[in-house]
């Protein structure tokens, strides 16, 4: 009797197509054997059942279209602004129009870490709102109403990522958007460290799920092709490895950064005074502790006792993440612990990395949730390799420095209308705090030391110095250099938003803005107390001089000294003096 396909499959139909699923399933976990019929073909064995040549051509596909849009979209500079505005209208289009695979589609690692970037960026761009004064002219007015509607755009675009997950463009560039926007606003660089690793992650997943749409497959050219016939899920797989690469290369190169120091490779990690960034931060109004003086002289003991094994800990773990991305259970434990330190480094500078925090965490969520084959050799070779060549197609952070008690501060001073004089906290500053917290407003005179924020130097020559009593030669460049009526109108655009603030909500509520530098709100309780209206003028002064340890905290011994006296201003005021300046 000869036996028929109902016979050798004594179910169903359906009972077949389960059962194929079912060997995928196993496929993608790495269990497939060698043999295994899968839809009538036998599978490759290379450990995994696949040969990948047509994921990979998708992955070099989508770095290849992620390098150019992220060159291009970096290169935009424009004093009219609405260029930006243009640049997330066009990632708009090509979510409607590349819309990419559904969620089911695509492999949960990449699924869970695009979820947590679009709901991470689209929280911090409806919540870090610029904060540039309306009524200054009617064409700012114009941009930051546009401004408002791409945060709202990319909120709904952080939501439609649960049904498709190329959406996570929109949070992305509108976070983009917004920065490059406000930086043009005020005038000022602004520090892109805290975000652009996140931005560009969901960039680059993004733009590679927009190759990967169903509309792939009437690519005419061999590529296109290739492209067509990969396995989705297998190359969400495979860009997962490649993103965790990138971001890998963050931590990588901020270690290759403190070896090509100048004063030679072993110089940081034998000598740094890692505990210095406590001291300075403290003194310039950041430790988290710093209104417990008990608790930050101890914890400043601790670290400089602990100095050798924290330099060398984190040295290690820096350069070592080209070898722990090679297995599943090393990425974990590597992941968490660079969690580890952006939280004491929060807790002994109040520098807060939160949104890296993040991303971490739902890094190590995805991990756990790889396939077995990623550790076999293709993949694990395209994801080391990434460490090593992120920097072609990313914007690697380089974070490697000097950390000195040489000190250059230039703070700002509101002088009330009864004769106070009160230090105004970073976060007053809003979208530009972070530029402010860096003491990076700018330098109005010379003179001052030549470190750069919080006293840090990359110079070899300018950190033994520093160390040596504070003593500089005159020939040491100026750095932070700046035309003193940029500052003064940054602040008076600063002024006039926190009258407009207090107007409508009745106070200024600064501390509430998602800063990446938080000032210590207990240090500054005075001025959170002052209503902007009571304010008579601001001064703006820098100090440079040396920071040491003193018995209820650091002192500084003050060495240069300048200020500029700046007029408080609405924006009706600004708005005029606009007027007649063109």
């Amino acid at each position: 009797m000869t036996r028929t396909d109902e016979q050798l499959w004594p179910f169903n139909r359906i009972d077949k197509r389960k059962f194929n699923l079912a060997i995928q399933n196993l496929e993608m976990s790495g269990n497939l054997v060698e043999g295994t019929r899968l839809n009538g073909e036998t599978c490759k064995d290379n450990g995994t059942g696949q040969s990948f040549s047509n994921e990979l051509a998708a992955v070099a596909c989508s770095l290849l279209v992620f390098t150019v849009v992220n060159r291009s979209v970096s290169v935009i500079r424009s004093d009219w602004g609405w260029p930006y505005i243009i640049m997330f209208a066009g990632f708009v289009l090509a979510c409607l129009v590349f819309r990419g695979p559904r969620t089911s589609q695509v492999s949960l690692p990449t699924s869970i870490i695009l979820r947590l970037i679009a709901l991470l960026l689209g929280a911090y761009a409806l919540l870090s709102g610029i904060t540039y004064p309306a009524g200054v002219s009617t064409h700012t007015d114009s941009l930051l109403f546009a401004t408002n509607i791409v945060m709202l755009v990319g909120a709904i675009g952080a939501v439609a990522v649960f049904w498709y997950p190329a959406f996570v463009l929109l949070p992305c560039a509108a976070v983009l958007a917004q920065k490059m926007l406000a930086s043009q606003l005020f005038g000022i660089s602004i520090s892109r460290t805290d975000y652009i690793p996140v931005v560009e992650m969901g960039l680059f997943l993004g733009i590679s799920l927009c190759v990967l749409a169903p509309s792939r497959s009437y690519l005419p050219f061999r590529l296109g092709r290739m492209i067509a016939a990969a396995d989705i899920k297998v190359t969400t797989t495979l860009l997962f490895l490649v993103a965790v690469g990138a971001h890998f290369a963050n931590y990588f190169y901020s270690g290759l950064e403190k070896l090509a120091l100048g004063g030679g490779p072993f110089l940081w990690v034998t000598t740094n005074p890692t505990e210095v960034l406590s001291l300075v931060s403290w003194h310039s109004g950041f430790l988290p502790t710093g209104h417990l003086a008990g608790v930050s002289l101890i914890s400043i003991e601790a670290a400089g006792f602990l100095r050798p094994f924290i330099n060398v800990s984190i040295l290690l773990a820096q350069l070592g993440s080209v070898v722990f991305i090679l297995r599943r259970r090393s990425m974990i434990l590597a992941t968490l612990f660079y969690d580890l330190t952006h939280v004491v480094i929060y807790l002994v500078s109040g520098i807060f990395f939160w949104k890296w925090i993040l991303l971490n965490l739902g890094l190590v969520a995805a991990m756990r949730k790889l396939p077995r084959w990623v550790e076999t050799p293709r993949p694990m070779l395209l994801a080391a390799t990434m460490v090593l060549l992120a920097p072609i197609a990313f914007q690697i952070a380089r974070l490697g420095w000097y950390d000195t008690p040489a000190l250059t501060r230039s703070d700002l001073y509101a002088v009330t209308k009864d004769g106070r004089e009160l230090q105004v906290p970073s976060n007053y500053f809003g979208t530009v705090s972070v530029t402010a917290a860096q003491h990076r407003l700018g330098r109005i005179a010379e003179g001052h030391y030549p470190t750069i924020t919080w006293g840090s130097t990359q110079s070899g020559k300018v950190f033994l110095d520093a160390l040596d009593d504070c003593s500089f030669g005159s020939d040491e460049p100026v750095q932070f250099g700046s035309d003193p009526d940029r500052v003064i109108r940054i602040v008076q655009l600063t002024h006039a938003y926190a009258l407009q603030r207090a107007a409508s909500d009745g106070h200024y509520r600064y501390d509430r803005f998602p800063h990446h530098i938080w000032s210590n709100p207990w240090l500054f309780d005075e001025f959170a107390a002052l209503a902007p209206d009571e304010i008579s003028h601001y001064l703006y002064r820098t100090v440079s001089g040396c920071v040491r340890p003193g018995p209820e905290g650091p002192v500084m011994e003050v060495q240069f000294r300048d200020e500029i006296e700046i007029p408080v201003a609405t924006a009706f005021e600004l708005s005029r003096s606009k007027d007649r300046s063109e």
